[in-house]
């Protein structure tokens, strides 16, 4: 039995020591080999390489059995070298059970075939898995530091704050809007530099909300305690101006329906404007037009609506309260969906994950509640801070980190799709808010300026950086040599 056994590894490729324990370390040492050759098949996969693997599988009329499988995906996937294998035909051996392997994961329903299809599906949700492993065992983390950009501006009133931040990527003008507590104009800062490039006169009052309404609008619509709202065009020109009967205390713009959502400041009503074009809004008489009565909604709240969240791919609007609840309202059957009741404590922050159907909402409760928006339930609760969250972003060109900040400074980078947190660091430099050598900072707000760029708001400004995270200037892998041609 011994030697036939031997006889059938020789003639597989590989040759097993005599010695039990020799052989059985042979044997991981294979293992070995086999796991990495599937994921350097995965990590080296190109555009090229698909395309040829895509026409194999029509050629054969779109399925492979496993032979045929074997044959067309052991051209593709790359032989490693090993100390322990030097052999070719060991190599060999290890890239078709890699190969098998492969095809074992797709084969889920043992039909002994494997589609196109049930390719790219299982080669996108391992390469996945194996990409966070790696970042995981690597530790390669960006993390957030103090920018050499030190904005030198202070609140017009001592002890006054900057306690709104909006940045608008699509915005034709890549410029921040800060609004300062108790002013009744705002200022425009340069996105690269935070210089302060002009102020916005147009109120009368302090300012209190402010969004975005994109192409083929460009507008910037601000809104304040003096019960007026402002259409600013992409120069921040004014364009119109109209009375309200109440003050607005958030704006919420859902582009999908042309509908522009105002919630009252002091009470729980919330109603909404139907904005088809730019001439309804210049053609528009001094006072506002009459809300549009088939997007109102009994809200439900008991409260005030502190933030506004539209949720594109449900076609839902989210309304976060200081009754504690978040409420879901279904645009396409114009009737409440979800009342998501979990928190104990009064809300003030909203934020969507589209690509994770992923609602996120915050508040003076010290913790994050992750909804799914669909189901209407919780998912999980990120905790970790201490007090009251003043805000939470989501970063952009990113569809899984989000960032909070709380009233005490201490900021928080998370990474939803595994439900941590990845770095924690505080805004300001206690110490030297005590020694009196810096303002205190008493964080309000923050805003991203970028993937790699935030700026958090108080009594003065401070920008943090990262370094750049864009897979173009960088690697997920050590770069073992760099060539110049």
């Amino acid at each position: 039995d011994t030697m036939a056994q031997q006889r059938n590894t020789s003639e597989a490729g590989l040759e097993l020591p005599e010695d039990a324990e020799e052989a059985s370390e042979k044997y991981m040492q294979l293992r070995q080999l086999v796991r990495e050759t599937f994921e350097s098949f995965l990590r080296s996969l190109n555009s090229q390489s698909l395309r040829w693997l895509e026409q194999q599988f029509e050629h054969r009329g779109g399925d492979l059995n496993s032979s045929s499988f074997l044959r067309v995906f052991s051209r593709v996937c790359p032989r490693l070298d090993c100390q322990h294998f030097p052999r070719y035909e060991e190599r060999k051996l290890a890239v078709h059970l890699a190969v098998l392997k492969l095809f074992q994961g797709m084969d889920v329903d043992q039909s002994g075939e494997a589609s196109w299809m049930e390719f790219v599906e299982f080669i996108s949700a391992v390469a996945e898995e194996l990409r966070l492993k790696a970042v995981e065992q690597s530790g390669q983390i960006f993390e957030f530091s103090a920018s050499q950009i030190v904005p030198a501006y202070r609140p017009t009133i001592t002890k006054c704050h900057y306690d709104k931040l909006f940045y608008w990527p699509e915005h034709p003008i890549e410029c921040a809007v800060i609004f300062e507590e108790g002013q009744a104009s705002f200022f425009l800062h340069r996105q690269q530099t935070m210089q302060r490039r002009r102020r916005v006169d147009g109120h009368q009052s302090e300012l209190l909300a402010a969004c975005f309404m994109p192409p083929p609008f460009n507008y910037v619509v601000t809104a304040g305690n003096d019960k007026m709202m402002c259409f600013w065009d992409s120069a921040f020109n004014l364009v119109k101006r109209w009375s309200l009967k109440e003050v607005v205390g958030v704006l919420c713009w859902c582009p999908e329906i042309n509908a522009l959502y105002a919630a009252d400041h002091f009470s729980e009503r919330f109603w909404a404007w139907r904005i088809q074009d730019e001439l309804m809004v210049k053609t528009s008489g001094p006072g506002a037009p009459r809300p549009d009565k088939n997007l109102e909604f009994k809200s439900g709240h008991t409260k005030a609506v502190q933030a506004m969240k539209w949720l594109q791919p449900l076609q839902c609007l989210a309304t976060a309260s200081l009754d504690t609840t978040v409420q879901l309202f279904d645009l396409v059957l114009l009737a409440r969906s979800h009342v998501l009741q979990e928190h104990t404590k009064g809300l003030t922050c909203l934020e969507f994950c589209p690509q994770n159907q992923m609602l996120l909402s915050a508040g003076f409760d010290n913790y994050i509640a992750i909804w799914d928006p669909s189901a209407g339930t919780l998912s999980h609760k990120l905790m970790g801070h201490e007090c009251s969250i003043a805000g939470i972003c989501k970063m952009p060109e990113t569809d899984y980190e989000f960032m909070s900040a709380d009233f005490d400074g201490i900021v928080r980078l998370w990474d939803v799709r595994r439900l941590v947190c990845i770095q924690s660091f505080s805004s300001t430099d206690r110490r030297a808010e005590e020694a009196g050598e810096i303002e205190r900072l008493e964080t309000r707000a923050l805003c991203p300026l970028g993937r790699d760029r935030v700026v958090i708001s108080g009594r003065r400004l401070v920008v943090f950086d990262r370094d750049a995270s864009e897979p173009k200037l960088t690697a997920d892998w050590p770069i073992n040599a760099v060539a110049f041609n």
